[in-house]
């Protein structure tokens, strides 16, 4: 008969269970609480306790994950509810009341339980322009020029000839909106091999959008005659205003102007020899409004 007993014992003890019901518990549930047609008139009360901090485990002697309590007094910060503990703190599991317009529900970093903020946002000033796009690469690919093309005007909105040539390859910018404006920056170096007299050689760099010209600068190279290479470091800086939607394609690019007699090579953004190195750095940033 005890044998028995023990068998029926530990057959109870790992079955699922119904209270409230003689009713069968749902197969998916290893505690159903209810009290007739899987409805009930009565609800589940928590154990109540009086928890002390989000990070102390009291009343529990440790943190337990998964641990469902519902505190009954307000304790500093931590307000009365339903908390779930986490393995390493407490928080709590419901919504505070409460709430206005303006203010948002956030973590309080100390307590971490949520509360409503009020929170400051700045209004969006429609007037001014937000940036958009940057971009920035360096190259030594650039060009070399040996014959001259003019010292001639040049006129916005011009095109694009083969006398010009890009120094670095184009990029592209797609606009959404009209009212726009893109700064750019380029840094060429200027090389032209050993004059054995004075002389000197005038160049321009331009900005060319969808293969129309935008803006320019003129310079000069000049030599002494004393038999040396001639190095040169060329700055451009443009602001361009209200490209057309749509994507723009821009490129950076020289023309060799002219010169006092028959000199050599200009080469710009290109190596010279392995002695004289160059290159071509260009950056943009791209806004609208």
């Amino acid at each position: 008969m005890g044998l028995i007993l023990s068998l029926s014992l530990a057959t109870c003890a790992k079955a699922q269970v119904t209270i409230g019901s003689p009713d069968e518990p749902d197969e998916n549930a290893l505690l159903d609480l209810k009290e007739s047609g899987n409805l009930a008139s009565k609800g589940l009360l928590l154990p109540r306790v009086e928890l002390k901090s989000v990070t102390d485990p009291h009343p529990l002697t440790m943190h337990i994950e998964g641990a469902i309590v519902y505190n009954t007094v307000t304790n500093g910060l931590i307000p009365t509810g339903l908390y779930r503990n986490d393995g390493s703190k407490w928080a709590l599991v419901q919504v505070p009341e409460g709430g206005s317009e303006g203010q948002f529900l956030m973590l309080d970093k100390q307590t971490l339980v949520p509360k409503w903020t009020t929170v400051f946002i700045p209004e969006v000033q429609t007037e001014e322009f937000s940036l958009i796009e940057v971009g920035a690469y360096s190259q030594n690919t650039g060009a070399e020029f040996t014959t001259n093309s003019g010292a001639g005007m040049y006129t916005e909105n011009s095109i694009m000839t083969s006398s010009w040539k890009t120094i670095a390859d184009p990029f592209q910018i797609t606009v959404k909106k009209a009212n726009n404006r893109t700064i750019l920056f380029v840094q060429t170096t200027i090389l032209q091999s050993v004059y054995s007299a004075s002389g000197w050689t005038s160049y321009a760099g331009g900005v060319f959008i969808n293969k129309l010209l935008k803006g320019v600068r003129v310079g000069t190279l000049r030599s002494s005659g004393n038999n040396n290479e001639l190095s040169k470091s060329e700055t451009l800086f443009f602001i361009i205003e209200n490209l057309p939607i749509g994507v723009n394609t821009i490129q950076i690019a020289f023309i060799r102007r002219n010169s006092n007699t028959t000199v050599p090579s200009l080469y710009i953004g290109k190596s010279l020899s392995a002695s004289m190195p160059g290159s071509t750095s260009l950056s943009y940033q791209y806004y609208e409004k």
